[in-house]
């Protein structure tokens, strides 16, 4: 949680000084290679009074990053969007105690197997075409780790304790030859 405090552009000399409490929650912190996830924020007004904030808008008022575990931050990859500047509609009020949510995936980033650091941090600024105060300032969410593995091109269904039976191994990649195994007690294993 931040407190913080701004004034709006200088057309407006009211401010408004409000607690947001910004969180992140992917749907799955261990993917593999490529694969994308939902990454959830939530924007809430943890302060006793109403407070106008900016939606959630991507680049506009929140940024999603990855560090690798080197330090090295993951490039956006879905290009900057450019923009007109922010007119009233582009506020919500959120009351105490009230939220705002939006869903987003992993899709704009290519992330190697290892391991990552996932936050957001929301933002505000002035110099917009408001004309109701608003809360200006930033504040991060919480970091969340995030563990990629190797894409596994065939997977290997595990056999049934309960029978002795051996399932037929699956394979995804059609070049990749099939393996067949029957149980130790016959003696027969083809590959």
């Amino acid at each position: 949680m931040i407190l913080c405090s701004g004034c709006i552009d200088s057309k407006n000399s009211e401010t408004q000084a409000e607690e947001l409490d910004f969180t992140l929650v992917p749907d799955r912190t261990r993917v593999t290679e490529g694969e994308p996830f939902n990454i959830e924020l939530t924007l809430t007004n943890a302060g006793n009074t109403n407070v106008n904030v900016w939606k959630l808008m991507e680049q506009i008022s929140y940024d999603i990053t990855f560090v690798s575990s080197n330090g090295s931050y993951v490039p956006y990859e879905c290009g900057v969007i450019q923009r007109e500047l922010l007119m009233d509609d582009a506020l919500v009020e959120l009351q105490p105690g009230e939220s705002l949510k939006i869903n987003q995936d992993s899709s704009c980033w290519t992330l190697p197997p290892g391991e990552y650091t996932l936050f957001a941090e929301y933002h505000t600024s002035g110099g917009e075409d408001l004309t109701k105060p608003y809360w200006i300032g930033q504040t991060s969410s919480n970091n969340v780790s995030i563990f990629v593995e190797t894409e596994n091109k065939s997977s290997l269904s595990k056999s049934d304790a309960s029978t002795g039976n051996r399932p037929l191994e699956e394979s995804s990649a059609s070049d990749v030859p099939m393996t067949i195994s029957v149980s130790p007690e016959a003696g027969i294993e083809i590959q």
